[in-house]
């Protein structure tokens, strides 16, 4: 026997013992062997809009089966096991979200009860700042690009422009919500009224159909317009924290007399107050 049939039998010994040897493993470490060998993409969940499908489990799942699913298919869909397939990594997000949420009791019954993600109240106000910073922006432009030539720029403190817009915007979302709430109970007496014993099946109809969407629209609405009421008044807080004075200190006037450029080092002063 010449030394390559003794090389070749030798590869073979060693292909059928890793064969046996992958083959003992549980089913989802053979299925990530062969992701990570060839381009085979996981069988993706029908609806990732639903975190107990994502994961695999039932709705009455224990924490320790939650955290066991997910293991399981973090390992199944991780990104570094299948870079050429992006829908794994959509798949892997939405499996870490859902973990995410049904790990933690209050946010777990919050889903169950509405079928809806609660929004942490750190992003909302991480939101208000960015509409507090925008809203300031757009305050600044509009005295910044005034077609008055006698205006007295030095004289405006766009922060009191700020909470102006904010209080309105905050007064205008609260009349739309409840004109939204006022809406819904409409459609919803207007659909029991429909729907009576000579008209069993309305809600099969075209008709029928359309308004369910609409109100199912509507309802679905209502949770975004109160996030974004949070959000406003959470922003109009910390307008009001700041300590700008409206009113020019005797000396800063004496300095803006003598040099027009004061005017900046009073915005800087008010503002670090």
């Amino acid at each position: 026997m010449d030394a390559a049939t003794v090389k070749l039998d030798v590869a073979r010994w060693i292909a059928v013992a890793v064969l046996k040897h992958v083959t003992s493993w549980p089913l989802e470490y053979r299925t990530m062997t062969n992701l990570a060998t060839t381009d085979n993409v996981p069988e993706v969940p029908k609806d990732l809009t639903d975190l107990y499908a994502v994961l695999g489990i039932e709705r009455s799942a224990t924490p320790g089966e939650i955290k066991a699913a997910y293991r399981t298919k973090a390992m199944l869909y991780h990104p570094d096991r299948n870079s050429t397939s992006p829908e794994s990594t959509k798949i892997f997000q939405a499996c870490k979200l859902a973990y995410e949420i049904l790990m933690d009791p209050e946010k777990r019954e919050h889903y169950d009860t509405t079928g809806k993600i609660k929004v942490d109240d750190q992003k909302l106000r991480d939101e208000a700042v960015n509409v507090l910073n925008n809203t300031l922006i757009q305050a600044i432009d509009a005295i910044a690009q005034s077609q008055d030539p006698g205006l007295e720029v030095w004289k405006i403190s766009p922060i009191q422009s700020v909470r102006q817009k904010l209080s309105q915007d905050l007064s205008v979302g609260n009349q739309n919500l409840q004109a939204l709430k006022r809406t819904i109970k409409r459609y919803e007496a207007m659909l029991k009224r429909f729907k009576s014993k000579k008209n069993p099946d309305f809600a099969l109809s075209s008709v029928g159909i359309m308004m369910n969407a609409k109100l199912e629209n509507m309802i679905d609405s209502i949770e975004s317009v109160q996030n974004m009421l949070k959000i406003h008044e959470y922003a109009l807080q910390l307008i009001t924290d700041y300590e700008y004075d409206s009113s020019m200190p005797a000396d800063v006037v004496a300095a803006q007399q003598a040099n027009p450029m004061s005017m900046m080092q009073f915005f800087i002063n008010t503002g670090n107050r």
